[in-house]
């Protein structure tokens, strides 16, 4: 079972919020739907869940600009997304945000 602390940090994103707020990824051999999920991936993961501020600059576009009336903290470019990701790790240092791989395919209606 898990506490109330490590329930309030798990949060699911969704891939489409991602691939539109994150820079592009440069791998060969991979389809873009491919890239943005590891994009995803190592946002959830390394960024949020692990705290590796570095995967910041490697993921975020410089001109990155977080539009959320529902967060009171704005964020342009890796380095406001290190700040927010450090204070919330600061108060949740167990913070760890869990994915769904499911929610990123498109539905296909039958």
């Amino acid at each position: 079972m898990t506490g109330p602390t490590q329930r309030l940090g798990q949060i699911t994103l969704g891939a489409l919020a991602l691939a539109a707020a994150l820079a592009p990824a440069i791998a060969h051999g991979q389809s873009t739907t491919d890239q943005n999920k590891a994009i995803a991936r190592r946002w959830s993961e390394e960024l949020w869940s692990r705290g590796n501020l570095a995967v910041a600059d490697e993921i975020i576009a410089p001109g990155y600009e977080r539009h959320d009336p529902g967060d009171p903290f704005p964020a342009r470019g890796p380095a406001d997304v290190k700040r927010i990701v450090q204070m919330l790790r600061s108060m949740l240092p167990d913070f760890h945000i869990e994915g769904d791989a499911r929610r990123s395919l498109p539905r296909v209606l039958e």
